[in-house]
């Protein structure tokens, strides 16, 4: 894609825009939609437990004849069924097909459980296994970003929030901060875009 990597603050790389599969609900129509983006050049898929499509996103990734390492996949941990998140972790991958995500997120602040730091130390622990590359967070604010660095090891690689023209002014506040801390805020792409 003409689109150009991103450096991560962990020396990893994030493709500038991904495929996103939030609003495809799930079924044959999601293995279409994610072939066809792959077919036309998206090497980043962006899925999540609570979107119920990692199985089908998976499917398309493995039929796709690319090799794992020349796809990018980012899912969240969503506390689906109340599973905790090294569950997940296994859940994920497994419906997914694939040994390792490339980003790894709690998709939003409430979710981490039973506080943010002891969940975030539970992704720095799936990262040191080698679970997910990067590893990193989903619509958390500047309040639980201060929060998560007073004790994180491992600074998160990423903050996917909604960014879009009716949105801005107010994502103004956690933009700003991520640049002083040096977050990326990957881009991220729907289908319904």
């Amino acid at each position: 894609m003409p689109w150009e990597a991103h450096d991560l603050n962990d020396g990893n790389s994030i493709p500038g825009i991904a495929f996103g599969t939030w609003t495809l609900g799930n079924g044959q129509g999601v293995i279409d939609q994610v072939d066809q983006a792959i077919s036309v050049g998206f090497s980043h898929v962006d899925t999540a437990q609570s979107y119920r499509n990692e199985e089908e996103a998976g499917r398309a990734i493995r039929e796709s004849g690319l090799s794992r390492a020349e796809l990018f996949v980012t899912t969240k941990y969503s506390g689906l069924n109340g599973l905790d998140i090294e569950t997940s972790i296994q859940n994920s991958l497994k419906n997914l097909g694939i040994s390792y995500v490339d980003l790894y997120l709690i998709h939003h602040p409430r979710l981490a459980t039973p506080d943010i730091p002891t969940a975030w130390k539970k992704l720095e622990e799936i990262k040191a296994k080698g679970l997910a590359k990067s590893i990193g967070v989903s619509n958390f604010d500047v309040r639980d970003l201060e929060i998560l660095l007073a004790s994180a090891k491992v600074k998160p690689a990423a903050n996917q929030i909604l960014l879009h023209p009716y949105v801005y002014a107010r994502q103004v506040p956690i933009l700003e901060y991520a640049a002083k801390q040096g977050h990326s805020i990957p881009r991220t792409f729907s289908s319904s875009s």
